[in-house]
């Protein structure tokens, strides 16, 4: 299969941030997995939607599906996935205080949400990269 598996993490020099509607989280994985269509669109490209995304007021759940809407918009791909992983800085410094507590999101879209082998495939590329980073 032919497909790009993007990401951003905390070891970049960018740091990302979903702007809640009261708060900020800390985005510390994003995984972007296309099956191109017709459509292209450049590497960095990806990032500067999640970007874009990323800093106005949404809850999690909104951002990973108006990111997966704009990628679609952007290159129609057969197939999409993404995976957010936000640091949810309320419960890290108010509340409960759990320091590592995180959200996971996701999304699958076309091949990858009815190609079983093919959404197996990106989540297992997400284990292992995520893996690689912790060592």
């Amino acid at each position: 299969w032919t497909y790009t598996l993007a990401y951003l993490d905390e070891e970049t020099d960018k740091a990302m941030f979903i702007v809640g509607c009261h708060h900020k989280n800390r985005v510390s994985l994003l995984r972007i997995g296309i099956k191109p269509g017709e459509r292209v669109i450049g590497l960095s490209k990806f990032s500067r939607v999640a970007d874009w995304v990323f800093s106005r007021p949404h809850i999690q759940e909104e951002a990973v599906m108006i990111l997966a809407d704009e990628i679609e918009r952007l290159c129609n791909p057969q197939g999409l996935a993404i995976l957010v992983k936000a640091q949810h800085y309320c419960m890290k410094w108010r509340g409960v205080k759990e320091p590592q507590t995180s959200m996971v999101n996701s999304v699958v879209r076309g091949d990858f949400r009815h190609d079983p082998s093919l959404k197996a495939e990106f989540f297992e590329l997400v284990k292992q990269q995520e893996s690689m980073l912790v060592r």
